[in-house]
């Protein structure tokens, strides 16, 4: 499990995508951003709002080719790290609260 703050993308000729998180890689799928525009040509950052997750799911417009699409960085922490940082009320604030209602 980690903690997604941001995903860099850089787009060239889309106009939008959608971000998905999930527990596992069946689903099922919380959407974060659902159809949000892209700037073209310049780094793009996706605002992940430091949600817990595995799997992060980035859906492309129905026919646009994959390539012109590229994933720079990822940034966030491992659970095991957040869990060694914090206290353990904040580790519940922001990791087990929001994991619960999101994943059930």
């Amino acid at each position: 499990m980690s903690c997604i703050g941001k995903i860099k993308l850089r787009c060239l000729d889309i106009s939008n995508v959608t971000v998905q998180i999930s527990k596992n890689s069946i689903g099922p799928w919380v959407t974060i951003h659902e159809n949000k525009p892209i700037i073209h040509v310049r780094p793009w950052i996706i605002d992940a709002f430091c949600l817990p997750c595995r799997y992060v799911r980035i859906t492309l417009p129905p026919h646009q080719p994959a390539r012109i699409c590229k994933i720079m960085n990822v940034f966030g922490m491992s659970a095991q790290r957040a869990k060694s940082i914090l206290d353990p009320i904040d580790y519940e604030v922001l990791l087990n609260n929001p994991y619960t209602i999101l994943f059930g």
